[in-house]
């Protein structure tokens, strides 16, 4: 596959001859050297905006059609989430409180066990009563409230809700789910393989063996 600044190359050198101009010629024109034409031309370099533009101008033409059938396609991004956590409750923040855990979830039983036990404390009710409301075993209540086991299911987070009487975001306070890690892969240029350019270039080259010098007169070009 032909790199960026080889297909600008060619789109250059095709233009200029289309445009009846040699290499001087269009270096004139533009107030650049005969070297870096010949350089863009053979794709030893990647032209500056500003040089793009003066050579657009150059050889009478819009500076996308010298950048035709060429595109840069972003790398793909892999993005993981994980757990966000805050302060415990019952106590102040400190730093380093919030902080992101991968897919572990231990993050999210440590706060909603301690959410859980605070909210039946602060209630004034035993592990048995909770239990009882909420029509569970008590030993999966402890569990929960010592983040042990398995992630509640929602029908489960449900009925520790009503049982306890409160919002489900107060069970839920201090941990959310936020992205973790973003990873972008590396970019890469697509460049269109053109044989018709190169056809054309042939044509050119042939019908002017060598380029004449052309007459500049006043900013602009006898044809």
């Amino acid at each position: 596959m032909s790199s960026p600044a080889e297909r600008f190359g060619l789109l250059l050198a095709c233009r200029r001859m289309r445009a009846a101009l040699g290499q001087e010629d269009l270096a004139r024109l533009v107030g650049i050297h005969r070297t870096e034409v010949a350089l863009l031309e053979r794709g030893g370099r990647r032209p500056r905006l500003d040089t793009l533009l003066q050579l657009a101008a150059g050889v009478e033409c819009e500076p996308p059609e010298l950048l035709t059938g060429m595109r840069w396609i972003p790398g793909v991004a892999e993005v993981r989430g994980g757990y966000l956590t805050g302060p415990r409750p019952g106590r102040p923040p400190v730093a380093g409180d919030r902080q992101r855990s991968a897919g572990d979830p231990a993050p999210l039983l440590g706060r909603f066990g301690a959410n859980l036990r605070a909210r039946r404390e602060a209630l004034g009710w035993t592990p048995d009563e909770l239990a009882d409301r909420a029509g569970i075993g008590v030993k999966l209540l402890i569990e929960l409230e010592e983040a042990g086991g398995t992630i509640p299911a929602l029908g489960l987070f449900l009925s520790l809700v009503g049982a306890l009487g409160c919002r489900p975001s107060e069970l839920l306070t201090g941990v959310g789910w936020a992205p973790y890690e973003i990873f972008e892969g590396e970019g890469t240029f697509e460049v269109l393989e053109d044989a018709g350019l190169l056809d054309e270039i042939a044509a050119l080259r042939e019908a002017r063996p060598k380029d004449p010098p052309a007459s500049i007169r006043q900013g602009g070009r006898a044809r």
